[in-house]
């Protein structure tokens, strides 16, 4: 985690208002610069204090520090971007509050360091076989000090009614969706130029056998469907933008989720079946064919898809909202 420097007791509740019109501007940072997001795979958000080192207490006396070389996880974008964003737990909210149980109240907060903060150090260590361009790294922090100023109150996504987690969900469901694309379309241009047909086939023509050609009926067609609910999801979140309440966010979460399940499920198909409809010489380095599949099995592990299927199962079965964080 990343603390607070020279936070004065006066100074606690001063990062709130970055929840206005202009969070970047009181980060310091410039509209549209880059932040490498060093909270990604933390897990829970209970367990955010152990994974990423401390808690953050913006009452602590001035100048605290974080003791020790802590390891916070591989922060995507880390190698190339100006600025490293750390989620922790603030205690309090700053204001005292309390949580039902009347302790005292813990809140998500990203404290926001220079890419060449001292005791910030991003390891080019980012070795997954998919997503390679991503250049996410270990960040290793070892007394790193932040000013109040660049502690955002990240908690109010979830506190507020916002259509953060949709609009995010929706962005990598797009994503699944042109892998799987971008694979059927190299698919199709393999078996139309280079694949030979099967033996039992009796065709001169890979394109002819056929049940290569269903399989490209399938594929396409389940492209299709994702595509449509991709629209359908983009739909919604328009509306959800256009009136924010927790219905409308439940609406637009769910579209997304049973989108995201069919652009994970075709680009994984798509990524798989190219080389069975290719043949074995598909598979040569040279043609770095597999890179759909990498990036595609890489991409879809953002969160896991089994927990789409019960979200959208609870929605309609059982009229249960889905949960306000960004994962669904």
């Amino acid at each position: 985690m990343l603390p607070l420097a020279g936070a004065e007791a006066g100074d606690a509740v001063g990062h709130r208002r970055v929840g206005g019109a202009h969070p970047h501007r009181e980060a310091g940072l410039l509209p549209g610069e880059g932040v490498g997001d060093v909270g990604a795979g933390l897990g829970r958000v209970d367990r955010a204090r152990d994974q990423a080192g401390a808690l953050v207490e913006l009452l602590q006396r001035p100048g605290q520090r974080l003791a020790g070389a802590e390891q916070a996880g591989a922060a995507a974008g880390g190698l190339v971007l100006p600025a490293a964003a750390q989620r922790g737990l603030e205690e309090g909210g700053g204001d005292g509050r309390q949580d039902g149980d009347g302790q005292r109240a813990e809140h998500v907060v990203v404290a926001v360091a220079d890419r060449g903060a001292q005791g910030l150090e991003v390891v080019n260590d980012w070795s997954a076989f998919g997503q390679r361009t991503t250049a996410s790294g270990t960040v290793v922090l070892d007394d790193v000090v932040i000013p109040v100023s660049r502690v955002l109150p990240a908690h109010i996504v979830y506190e507020n009614q916002s259509a953060v987690g949709p609009q995010s969900q929706l962005i990598h469901a797009a994503i699944d969706a042109g892998i799987a694309r971008g694979a059927i379309e190299a698919t199709i241009d393999l078996v139309r130029n280079h694949a030979r047909p099967w033996i039992d086939s009796g065709s001169d023509r890979a394109g002819d056998d056929p049940y290569t050609i269903a399989t490209i009926g399938d594929l396409k067609i389940r492209l299709h469907a994702a595509e449509a609910l991709l629209d359908r999801a983009g739909r919604e979140l328009d509306a959800t933008i256009a009136d924010v309440n927790h219905e409308t966010i439940g609406k637009a979460k769910i579209a997304v989720a049973e989108a995201k399940v069919l652009t994970t499920e075709v680009a994984l198909a798509a990524a798989n079946k190219l080389f069975e409809l290719a043949g074995t010489r598909s598979t040569l380095g040279v043609h770095n064919l597999d890179r759909f599949w990498r990036d595609a099995r890489t991409h879809t592990l953002h969160d896991p898809v089994r927990w789409k299927f019960h979200a959208v199962g609870q929605y309609y079965l059982n009229g249960v909202q889905p949960p306000l964080h960004s994962w669904i």
